[in-house]
């Protein structure tokens, strides 16, 4: 008699057992899923660092052209500015020929002036 009694008892713990089971399967399954999640939380970590590495990189880089690009901009004003100054002592020295030209010019009228006494009056 006391069996009898006691058999809904060890039904209900055998379900409980069996719920238990299912339980203790699918925290498993959710540890799995948690530690596949870690190791691509950790490979996700892992690409960042190395994308940060690169950017470290590129800034390097990039400042190393701004460095040449204010290098080569200085160097075209410099050139800039002797190509300027060659050109206005070319126009200078064209302009003294000019000059010099036009003085020896009134050299030779004058010249000829001179030696010719007939017409000179005074």
């Amino acid at each position: 008699m006391m069996d009898a009694k006691l058999d809904p008892v060890k039904m209900e713990i055998a379900g409980m057992k069996s719920e238990i089971s299912g339980m203790k399967s699918e925290i498993a399954g959710t540890k799995s899923e948690i530690a596949g999640m870690k190791s691509e939380i950790a490979g996700t970590k892992s690409e960042i660092t190395e994308m940060k590495s690169e950017i470290t990189g590129m800034k390097s880089e990039i400042a190393g052209m701004k460095s040449e690009i204010t290098g080569i901009k200085a160097e075209l004003a410099k050139k800039a500015d002797k190509s300027d100054i060659e050109y206005l002592k070319y126009q200078i020295r064209k302009s003294e020929r000019l000059i010099l030209d036009e003085v020896e010019r009134v050299h030779e009228i004058l010249d000829r002036h001179i030696k010719d006494t007939s017409r000179h009056t005074a």
